[in-house]
């Protein structure tokens, strides 16, 4: 699988996981080409996802809408440690495109106005 490919998964896997079927339309991409290197940091710029911290020592990654998420700090599970790990594998094709091809992949997920 290409780069590319990985990156739209990233976008494409977070849909599913979280149970939501399209991000908040954006009015621009400028804000969400800010280069990030943590996938979570950079999914709550779109203000569709939230942290809640520190419940019975867990931090939550959750979508505002859906109320799904994912665990990321504590004694997690193996199935929440692969599909962290899956995220950040994705993300980092993401992160490692050239910004043009950054913005291509997040015009098709954050459609502007």
């Amino acid at each position: 699988m290409d780069q590319i490919s990985k990156a739209e998964l990233f976008f494409k896997d977070v849909l599913t996981c979280f149970k939501i079927d399209c991000f908040n339309e954006m009015p621009c991409l400028d804000m969400l080409l800010i280069i990030q290197d943590q996938w979570y940091k950079y999914l709550l710029e779109t203000k569709e996802f939230g942290l809640i911290k520190d419940i019975d020592g867990f931090d939550f990654f959750v979508c505002t809408t859906s109320k799904f998420g994912i665990a990321f700090k504590g004694n997690l599970k193996e199935e929440e440690k692969e599909r962290l790990y899956r995220f950040e594998e994705l993300y980092e094709a993401f992160y490692n495109l050239d910004i043009n091809e950054q913005g291509v992949i997040l015009s098709k997920f954050f459609p502007e106005i």
